[in-house]
């Protein structure tokens, strides 16, 4: 999360309306995932705050625990693509508020080579270092530009993928970008 004062707004909305809140702050890679994959023990929901990324390893942890909890999603990231597709507000009280009031809507879950759990896009290729490998400080100082800008790094790398994806009874295999 970008700002405290944002989580200070979430942890109060929440006890406001009489939650009992545990703050789980992620500093590196994979936080999420532990976190998540250890809290169906405890509690009745997961309410992630960040980015598209943040949210990916909450979904994965999620998906290695023995009971799967709601997971409620507070966008506060840098691009927000899921949230942007499912009509979440990037405001955070009216996000809070759906957290709060909202229905569960179940959400598909993919798989990519039986190891890493995907929420609405699988990439592979040159592309893909590029959300990672994006600094904080060029995605809080330009937003979206900093991925244009770290992307033109690996124009050189783009070569063509062997891809087999199945899904149900439909299997498409070809080379792909």
């Amino acid at each position: 999360m970008k700002s405290r004062a944002g989580l200070f707004d979430i942890v109060h909305l929440l006890t406001e309306n009489g939650y009992e809140t545990t703050v789980l702050s992620t500093t590196k890679r994979g936080d999420a995932t532990e976190y998540a994959a250890s809290l169906d023990r405890y509690y009745d929901m997961v309410l992630c705050c960040g980015g598209d990324g943040t949210l990916n390893e909450t979904i994965t942890g999620m998906m290695k625990s023995q009971k799967r909890i709601p997971i409620a999603y507070i966008p506060t990231g840098t691009a927000n693509d899921l949230a942007a597709s499912l009509g979440l507000p990037r405001n955070i009280k009216k996000a809070v508020g759906i957290a709060i009031n909202g229905r569960a809507c179940p959400h598909d879950i993919g798989l990519f080579n039986n190891r890493s759990y995907f929420t609405y896009v699988a990439s592979f290729g040159a592309f893909t270092k590029v959300s990672y490998a994006t600094a904080q400080q060029a995605k809080n100082a330009v937003g979206y530009l900093a991925y244009f800008f770290e992307g033109l790094k690996n124009m050189s790398e783009i070569k063509p993928y062997r891809v087999r994806v199945e899904c149900r009874e439909i299997t498409e295999e070809n080379e792909f970008l």
